[in-house]
């Protein structure tokens, strides 16, 4: 009965993520185009924060139950999802991602950033308040070191229709459309926010059902779970062909991660081990990698790139039961 009840959550949680998803992807560009922000820096900062809002709750609720190598596992999982299964998932999806070279310089960044983070793991092997402090600075550093070298947003045929229709009711309108928009978007994110919190609570108790151990657990089954917003937002995205908007939400949700999330982390377990970094590095090498590859090669991503990424998860994936169930 548990497990059939748990089933059902789960599919309604997908169902809203899909919906809201769509609805947020839409408030999104009529932000973007209103208020003359380009996408990437859209998908970059809001999209990312509201779609790592599971994992930040995941980082709480783990330390107050004082078992927060099941958080570490879902950052660092849910970051090597991003680059793989989501990634792979949108590239198959879109047929060819397009890459400017504004966005290849951005990417580019990220994805240094991003290296030089997995890094720090790797050296520390544990946790401390120095380095949780480092990790929040190093995220609001980017802040900074992302701004500026976009073009300024082109009027695409989507968001000329959102600008026509804040034309038609502008004139009855009690607010502005600046603020309009506001609450509109936010109001999206906040159901999306909802929507995921269904989905990952679903995720989570039929992951314990099943009698799955922790590691395992929070870098697998929750770390895909919480990777849910990010893939939603990103097929919607694709399908209105605002490769910005995508590319900008799974980067920048995957760099606040490692940074800021992880920072958060720390700050309420400063000991804690990170030598879950060591299991998953050779799959996450590979990933990037192969992204850095071809931003070098000025390359856009296709569907052969998107099927190599979901082969180097389905090897983790198939790795890290295997060793499980080895061991036990």
């Amino acid at each position: 009965m548990e497990l059939s009840f748990q089933v059902v959550l789960l599919i309604v949680g997908l169902v809203l993520l899909w919906k809201m998803g769509d609805l947020s992807v839409r408030n999104a560009l009529g932000f973007s185009s209103i208020y003359g922000i380009h996408q990437f820096t859209v998908g970059f900062y809001i999209f990312a924060i509201s779609t790592v809002l599971p994992e930040i709750s995941s980082a709480i609720v783990s330390s107050l139950n004082k078992v927060p190598e099941l958080s570490v596992g879902d950052l660092i999982g849910s970051t090597f999802a991003n680059m793989s299964l989501i990634l792979g998932i949108l590239a198959i999806f879109a047929t060819t991602i397009e890459i400017s070279p504004p966005l290849r310089k951005k990417l580019f960044k990220a994805v240094a950033m991003i290296t030089l983070l997995l890094i720090l793991f790797l050296l520390a092997e544990t946790g401390s308040i120095f380095y949780a402090i480092l990790l929040m600075i190093a995220y609001l550093g980017s802040v900074y070191w992302f701004q500026g070298g976009l073009p300024k947003q082109d009027t695409t045929k989507e968001i000329q229709e959102i600008e026509h229709e804040v034309e038609k009711v502008e004139k009855k309108a009690k607010i502005s459309p600046k603020i309009d928009i506001l609450i509109k978007l936010f109001g999206s994110l906040g159901l999306l926010l909802l929507a995921s919190w269904i989905t990952v609570h679903a995720a989570i108790n039929l992951s314990k059902i099943m009698n799955i151990n922790l590691t395992l657990l929070g870098g697998t089954v929750i770390a895909v779970g919480t990777s849910i917003p990010e893939l939603v937002l990103g097929i919607h995205a694709i399908k209105k062909k605002e490769y910005s908007l995508a590319l900008g939400d799974l980067f920048g949700s995957s760099l606040l991660n490692i940074s800021f999330v992880m920072g958060l982390l720390m700050l309420m377990n400063p000991t804690i081990n990170l030598s879950f970094v060591w299991k998953i590095l050779p799959f996450m090498a590979a990933v990037l990698l192969w992204v850095i590859q071809a931003l070098f090669r000025k390359k856009n991503l296709t569907r052969r790139d998107g099927y190599l990424f979901l082969a180097i998860f389905a090897c983790y994936i198939g790795w890290s039961f295997y060793f499980h169930f080895s061991v036990v």
